[in-house]
C-alpha cells in the first residue's frame, strides 16, 4: 500500500512553493491534479512520474484515481492551488478515505494561499481577525452564503471572498457589494490583485462601490480584495475603529479571490 500526499502548490510561482512540497513532488511516483496546474510543477517531477490531469469540476474523479494509484503501492501527490485545505482537495480526500474498505495513509502539506500572497502585495490587510467566504453555490446553498456574508460585513471582518464571479455566475458579486455597502462607506478602499506572483500580476486599489465592475473580477483569473479591520498590530493597545492600514496608510474594506478549481 502506498500513500497520498495532498500538497498546496501556492498561487503560481516557484518562489511561493514550499520546500516540503517541492521535495514531495520530486519524490512522487504519480501526481494527480487539475490540468491547468501542471504547468507550474512539471519541471520538478522525476523522470517516469505518472501525471494524471483532469478538467474542471472533476474532483471526485481525481480523488478516486489517487486512491487507485496508492493501492498499487505508489506515492501519490494530489495537488491543489494555494493551500490544499482551503477550498482544495484535502477535505474531499479525507472524506472519501473514511469510505474505503482499507484506508490509505494520508499526509497534508500546507501551501501559501492566494489571499495571503495578495495581502502581502497590498501591505498588511489581514493582520487582524478575518473570514473566508466562497460565493460559489455549487456545494453550499446561496441563502447560507448570504447569511455568512452579512455576518462578516456586520462583524467588520477582513473578508477573503473566493470565487466571486465566473462566466456562468455573476450576480452574487453584486449582491456581496450591496451587503457590504450596508456596513461600509462607499469610498472604503478595496485592494485588487490579479495573477499574484506571476508575470501578469496586477495590483490596484479602489472603492467598494465600483468593485463588481472591475475587470479583475471576471472569469477564472485570481483576484483579491481586502476588508475591515486590517492593521498589523503588535501591541495589546486597542486600535481606533477603522484605523486599519494597507500600503500607503489607507484603510481597506474587503477581500476577493477567484479560483473555482481544486
Amino acid at each position: 500500500m502506498g500513500k497520498i500526499i495532498i500538497a498546496g502548490i501556492g498561487p503560481g510561482s516557484k518562489a511561493d512553493i514550499t520546500p516540503a512540497v517541492l521535495q514531495a513532488l520530486g519524490e512522487a511516483d504519480a501526481v494527480v491534479g487539475y490540468k491547468y496546474y501542471f504547468q507550474f510543477i512539471t519541471p520538478y517531477l522525476k523522470q517516469g512520474c505518472q501525471c494524471v490531469d483532469t478538467g474542471m469540476r472533476r474532483e471526485r474523479e481525481r480523488a478516486a484515481e489517487a486512491f487507485a494509484l496508492a493501492r498499487q503501492g505508489n506515492t501519490v501527490v494530489v495537488i491543489s492551488s494555494g493551500d490544499a485545505g482551503i477550498y482544495g482537495m484535502a477535505p474531499l480526500i479525507y472524506e472519501m478515505n473514511h469510505t474505503q474498505a482499507e484506508p490509505v495513509d494520508i499526509e497534508v502539506l500546507p501551501g501559501i494561499s492566494a489571499f495571503q500572497k495578495a495581502a502581502a502585495l497590498l501591505g498588511a490587510p489581514i493582520g487582524h481577525d478575518l473570514c473566508l467566504v466562497s460565493l460559489s453555490d455549487l456545494m453550499t446553498p446561496w441563502d447560507v452564503i448570504e447569511r455568512r456574508i452579512r455576518a462578516a460585513a456586520a462583524g467588520d471582518f477582513v473578508t477573503a471572498v473566493y470565487n466571486p464571479k465566473s462566466h456562468e455566475r455573476y450576480w452574487q458579486l453584486y449582491r456581496l457589494q450591496e451587503l457590504f455597502l450596508q456596513q461600509r462607506a462607499a469610498d472604503t478602499p478595496v485592494g485588487y490583485v490579479r495573477q499574484a506572483g506571476r508575470d501578469e500580476q496586477e495590483v490596484e486599489m479602489e472603492g467598494v462601490e465600483p468593485a463588481p465592475c472591475r475587470p479583475a473580477a471576471r472569469g477564472s483569473a485570481r483576484h483579491f480584495s481586502a476588508g475591515g479591520r486590517t492593521a498589523n498590530r503588535t501591541s495589546s493597545t486597542p486600535a481606533p475603529r477603522r484605523a486599519r492600514t494597507g500600503k500607503g496608510g489607507k484603510k481597506i474594506a474587503w477581500v476577493m479571490l477567484n479560483d473555482e478549481n481544486r
